[in-house]
């Protein structure tokens, strides 16, 4: 279970971490 749930947010702060990266492009241009 808790492998699981490792999984999980590991996927989720993968896909923050590329809206943030795209957010903070659009920002600093």
């Amino acid at each position: 279970m808790i492998q699981k749930l490792k999984i999980i947010y590991l996927i989720f702060w993968n896909k923050s971490e590329v809206r943030g990266i795209l957010g903070t492009h659009q920002e600093f241009h």
